[in-house]
Formats: C-alpha cells, structure tokens, sequence
C-alpha cells in the first residue's frame, strides 16, 4: 500500500522536468553531489561532522523519500545514539553524522582492544568482536574506514530531473546506482538524501 506522503513524492517526481546532462543547471547539482561526496570521505578521515552541514541538509522531504518503515527504523536508531532531541529537525545531515560518529566510535572501539590484544600476542575473539559490536549500538566496525588514498568517486549520471526547488539525479557510483534528492536554498544545491 502506497502511503500519502509517497503518493505526493511519486508525484513530484513525475512532474519533475529532465534537464540536459551538459547544461548549466545540471553541473551545478552534480558539483554538489560530488561535494557531498567529498565531504563525506573528510568526515570519515578526521571525524570532523562540522564539514557535512555545507552540502548536506536537514529536509522533510528525505523522510518521505525513505518511507515510513524505514523512517521508523532511521529514528529508533538516532534515538539510541544521540537522544530523543536529534530527532526533532531529523532528516539526512543528521542521519549521516549519526552514522558516522557511530562507525568511528567503533573503528576506534576496535582499535583499542587489537592493540590490546597485539600486546598480549593474540588476536581479537569474536566473543571480544561481539562485545565491541554490542557497546557500539548493535554495529560491528572495521579498522579503517576510509583512508587519505580514497580515489575521488567518479559518478556517471542519468538523468536530472527538477521540479521548482527540488531535483532528483539518477547516477552510477560504481558500486550501485543512486539517486539523490537535492533543495534549491538561497540559490545555492544542497543533498538533502542519497539513496
């Protein structure tokens, strides 16, 4: 069953006016994807989340993108490692820094205890690997999430659809194809969701 709020987005979406590739406007929203992009890869590298409110925003629109079940699932989870006051302006920006703080909580969770265990000339346990997963929300970590030699995204696009001050882009980026939803605000491209 189709919820409202979807049927208004299925909407938009179909409304919505195809932009050439090679025009202006379009490379205006692919530069901010790829901001996002880039921003993105900083976070991850130097934990600093302040980086991710240029590019990326907060918009009701994302949560009707996503659906409600997996709106739902999205709250309960920034509930559990923020507080119940990061949900009342939710949207992306604050899904994403969500996310990663948590990863980095448990790259370095994990890194603490294999030093540990490099210490005492043995390897983590998965009892050990468990524990770490449990105490950083249910989420098992690697060592390293992104490192200062991850290649620039190289993202091939399909369309670019916009509809007043919102515009969906279809892309490649080489793992899976994408969409992302941006807002138009003071004239400026801003992510407001990647899906």
């Amino acid at each position: 069953m189709i919820v409202p709020s979807t049927t208004v987005m299925l909407f938009l979406h179909f409304r919505a006016v195809a932009i050439p590739l090679d025009s202006p406007e379009a490379r205006e929203i692919m530069d901010a994807i790829q901001r996002g992009y880039d921003a993105l890869t900083i976070a991850y590298q130097t934990g600093n989340l302040n980086i991710l409110s240029e590019i990326f925003v907060d918009h009701p629109d994302y949560l009707k993108e996503i659906g409600p079940a997996n709106e739902l699932e999205l709250r309960t989870y920034i509930a559990k490692i923020s507080g119940p006051d990061a949900l009342k302006s939710m949207g992306y920006l604050t899904s994403i820094k969500n996310k990663i703080r948590d990863r980095l909580q448990g790259t370095g969770l994990i890194e603490a205890a294999s030093n540990n265990a490099k210490s005492e000339n043995q390897e983590l346990t998965q009892e050990e690997l468990d524990d770490i997963a449990q105490r950083n929300h249910g989420l098992h970590s690697s060592l390293s999430v992104a490192t200062a030699s991850s290649p620039k995204r190289i993202l091939e696009y399909f369309s670019i659809k916009i509809k007043g001050d919102r515009a969906w882009a279809t892309y490649d980026e080489g793992v899976t194809g994408r969409t992302a939803l941006l807002v138009r605000i003071d004239g400026h491209w801003y992510v407001a969701g990647i899906y």
